[in-house]
């Protein structure tokens, strides 16, 4: 792999980035011409558009349209009008709205709505970009429409896609030629996933958004090929055999490495010390077996684990400003006892060592 690819590898894949404001506002914008956009074959714009998918849709696409207007992309809502996806005017989107609904479709069988639940369901933006050169213009756009994304788009110019959750939106390279071990259709579904769980519950712990995006990945594509923040050489095996990796892990107890080395079941830290923006083999196919475990064997607890970790972290990392305002902390984690908790209170208080016999066996 050249140079220039094991840079981009390096960071394809970034943790969800959000503002520092638990309810910012976008700053006002000049008056631009009426949104065109395409639903089920047709283009809609001004009041047709509002009259064929609604104001609230209509407006949510609004902010997206400029951008894509100069640089040639196409704005492309799904039939279901939960996606808007954004590709060039030289590419079909039939193929990637299919992907993206099958995605978005696991997605809300491992993780339903809760009835009743007050908060609409956003539009989800997905956007596939032509190359580093589009991507760099896209940042430039989100930092000047948007004050605090303003520095961190600047650092992100060498990264090939993010997930945001203000504005909801994720964006990949639908060619990367400089990478050898690259698929914009796992990327699609993965970011999708990443973004469909973000819209629902907030920035959740990095094991478990990752672990169930790989889930989702895997069991819509057949495949992995999102590794965040690896870089290097990534053998074909490594695509399809994460199951039988995971049966080999082994993690180890307390003493000099060695054969006698005590081995011990895996804990909740193996789980939680894997730190966003980095990769570790081990931890990461730990990550996807334990979310593939709650998938699978504990499906009906899998909704309100996440909902309970949701309901922390906006509960513990609310700051209370001066003027009576506040934000949430972007940087609070939900702490590795209070996750083994829900855990254990919602998948059984035997989880670890159900979660070990699951890697043993899948």
């Amino acid at each position: 792999m050249s140079s220039l690819a094991l840079l981009l590898a390096a960071g394809a894949w970034l943790p969800t980035a959000g503002p520092r404001c638990a309810h910012p506002t976008q700053e006002q914008e000049p008056a631009e011409a009426s949104a065109v956009a395409r639903w089920k074959g047709s283009s809609y714009s001004g009041t047709e558009l509002v009259g064929a998918v609604g104001e609230p849709v209509a407006t949510a696409l609004q902010p997206w349209s400029p951008w894509a207007r100069a640089n040639g992309y196409v704005l492309e809502l799904s039939p279901d009008l939960r996606s808007l996806f954004v590709h060039s005017a030289q590419r079909k989107a039939s193929p990637q709205l299919a992907l993206l609904a099958r995605a978005l479709a696991s997605v809300d069988k491992l993780a339903p709505r809760p009835a009743g639940k007050d908060q609409a369901q956003a539009l989800l933006v997905m956007l596939e970009l032509e190359g580093p050169e589009d991507f760099g213009l896209l940042l430039d756009d989100l930092g000047k429409r948007f004050s605090y994304l303003a520095s961190w788009a600047q650092g992100e110019k060498q990264q090939l896609g993010f997930v945001l959750e203000r504005p909801l939106a994720a964006a990949f390279l639908g060619s990367a030629p400089e990478l050898k071990e690259w698929n914009p259709k796992n990327e699609l579904v993965n970011r999708a996933a990443q973004l469909a769980l973000l819209e629902r519950y907030g920035r959740l712990p990095h094991w478990l958004t990752q672990g169930l995006a790989w889930h989702v990945e895997l069991s819509t594509c057949g495949s992995i090929f999102c590794f965040p923040f690896r870089s290097g050489f990534v053998a074909k095996k490594e695509h399809r055999g994460w199951s039988e990796q995971l049966k080999a892990l082994r993690f180890h107890g307390p003493g000099p490495s060695g054969p006698d080395r005590p081995m011990r079941s895996p804990a909740i830290e193996d789980l939680t010390g894997w730190k966003r923006g980095s990769y570790e083999n081990d931890r990461a196919l730990l990550a996807w077996g334990a979310a593939s475990f709650l998938a699978k064997r504990r499906a009906e607890a899998l909704p309100q684990i996440l909902e309970d970790l949701r309901a922390i972290r906006e509960k513990e990392s609310r700051i209370t400003q001066p003027d009576g305002t506040w934000r949430l902390d972007p940087d609070y984690e939900v702490p590795p006892k209070t996750q083994q908790e829900i855990l254990e209170a919602r998948a059984g208080g035997d989880f670890f060592a159900e979660l070990e016999r699951f890697c043993r066996g899948n």
